[in-house]
């Protein structure tokens, strides 16, 4: 499901998808395998730049309401996540990728085309999580940061192994940047 949404002015689209739709896509397998590995990867949630070539087969799902002259940037919410979340850990994981929107930093990050590494940026980050901390406070925030990783460890326990879930848990909660986030907000 796609919703035409604003923040600070600025319009996005924001997506409501789950991995099973993503399958169903009318793209090559490849393009599949790369779009779900790159929102598996951020934990079910990410903000990027739709290019206006595509905006076409987007304005059939919002009954062609989006003027087709420019890019725009998206959220893209798995819903096999966030069906595993409140409402509120939800809400403030979407304000972080408003963060993004905010920031300008979707223009560097075209759906499906870049590597994951140029989108986590440690600086990025940390300033879209100040500006969800802002509406939500730092609690709730980091709340539903650990959520997210919980819910998607439970979603490879269920695919994969507990073997495999425990290494995606120990590896985010290891990573670089997502320790540099829990120090930010700290």
């Amino acid at each position: 499901m796609m919703f035409f949404r604003e923040v600070n002015g600025k319009p996005y689209l924001l997506d409501c998808v789950s991995i099973e739709e993503i399958k169903r896509l009318d793209i090559s397998d490849e393009q599949k395998n790369k779009n779900i590995h790159q929102a598996m990867s951020c934990g079910g949630f990410f903000a990027a730049l739709l290019k206006k070539e595509c905006i076409p087969s987007v304005n059939t799902q919002l009954n062609g309401t989006i003027p087709t002259d420019r890019d725009y940037p998206i959220i893209t919410v798995i819903t096999n996540i966030s069906n595993l979340l409140s409402e509120e850990q939800v809400r403030a994981l979407i304000i972080h990728e408003e963060g993004h929107i905010v920031h300008e930093d979707v223009h560097r990050n075209l759906v499906g085309t870049l590597p994951l590494d140029l989108i986590c940026i440690e600086e990025q980050e940390i300033a879209a999580d100040a500006f969800a901390v802002k509406i939500v406070g730092k609690d709730m925030f980091k709340e539903a940061l650990y959520a997210a990783v919980t819910a998607m460890s439970f979603l490879i326990a269920m695919k994969g192994t507990p073997k495999m879930a425990d290494e995606y848990f120990q590896e985010v909660m290891g990573n670089q940047i997502f320790q540099a986030r829990m120090k930010a907000l700290a």
